[in-house]
């Protein structure tokens, strides 16, 4: 075959290639003094997998046959611990891997090897993000992520990675306010683009929870709304880095410089606030 080449520079393929091979689930081990402590991550995992478990989602843990003849798990521990606590699946499929050259033969030199293939592994698999899946659900046609992205795309934005105008990308503040309410995503989300509409950075979360906290909290079920539209013009005129600006500023007096959605809306209120008669301006109850 002949040699691959990039810039110049050989590509290599380094390693034998592994096997795969139905192994049986009770034969696969884990060598805790390089595998992680599974952690609450994991553990839902686990949990999911434990309540159903679904072979079109099921992929092949990479396995080491040690010498001995005995097989370690050195990535994707989670799943081979999931069908072990099931008992009904009784072998699944793996990617082996036998040792080779100046490890073979010595247990201990075998295992060392594991631990270094696995946080290799590690280290250059990068996870999934909320965007990732976000996008994954959509073309999977997940109801949540699919209405999220009628809504957003109709006001002309888009829910995506990068801080470029009229890009989103606090999805799990949409997914959560969305599942709240779709209703009232959709009338909140609309104020946020307005606000946002000719800024040249991307959407970001703090000024959209103090809108959505205000709404909750003034608009929802009261007979005197914050964001009306004269308000929203407010907001509009002002332009994101004043209330940025605003939103900080309040967070530092009343939250120790943290924003939370109270401190957001507090910032906010500032602009809307300004030019009314303190009897018809805008306050938070005191908690």
């Amino acid at each position: 075959m002949p040699e691959i080449t990039k810039d110049g520079k050989a590509m290599r393929i380094v390693g034998e290639r592994p096997e795969q091979k139905w192994l049986p689930t009770s034969s696969l081990r884990v060598d805790v003094r390089y595998q992680r402590d599974l952690e609450s991550g994991q553990v839902a995992i686990i949990n999911k997998i434990l309540d159903e478990f679904d072979w079109e989602q099921f992929t092949a843990p990479n396995v080491a046959e040690r010498t001995d003849g005995t097989f370690y798990v050195y990535d994707g521990q989670t799943r081979v611990v999931a069908v072990q606590k099931r008992g009904d699946i009784k072998s699944i499929p793996c990617l082996v891997s036998k040792h080779n050259g100046a490890t073979a033969g010595n247990v201990e030199k075998e295992s060392i090897k594991e631990a270094d293939v696995c946080r290799a592994i590690n280290q250059n698999t990068k996870p999934w993000t909320k965007l990732n899946h976000f996008k994954a659900a959509i073309h999977a046609q997940d109801p949540v992520a699919v209405g999220i992205n009628k809504i957003v795309n109709k006001s002309g934005f888009k829910v995506c990675g990068g801080g470029g105008s009229r890009n989103v990308g606090c999805v799990a503040l949409l997914q959560k306010e969305f599942k709240d309410d779709p209703g009232r995503f959709e009338v909140v989300w609309n104020i946020v683009a307005a606000i946002y509409q000719n800024h040249p950075k991307s959407v970001r979360g703090p000024l959209m929870k103090g809108v959505f906290f205000l709404y909750e909290h003034f608009d929802q079920n009261s007979s005197s709304p914050a964001l009306t539209n004269r308000n929203v013009d407010k907001l509009v005129t002002a332009g994101v880095p004043e209330i940025e600006k605003l939103i900080k500023a309040a967070a530092d007096f009343h939250n120790n410089g943290k924003v939370n959605q109270r401190a957001a809306a507090a910032g906010i209120l500032q602009v809307i606030n300004k030019g009314l008669r303190a009897d018809r301006q805008y306050y938070l109850d005191e908690k």
